[in-house]
């Protein structure tokens, strides 16, 4: 944000652990059957 502000470019975002990576893909499913009604999988 430090960096947008000042007109620079803004740093690589870090990449995610594994674990982090299976927890994020379960919020998303978990927020995609809850408003469609419909299950992902």
């Amino acid at each position: 944000m430090k960096a947008r502000k000042a007109g620079e470019p803004e740093p690589n975002i870090p990449a995610l652990s594994h674990s982090e990576v299976k927890k994020v893909t379960e919020l998303y499913i978990e927020m995609f059957e809850r408003i469609t009604g419909e299950s992902f999988r």
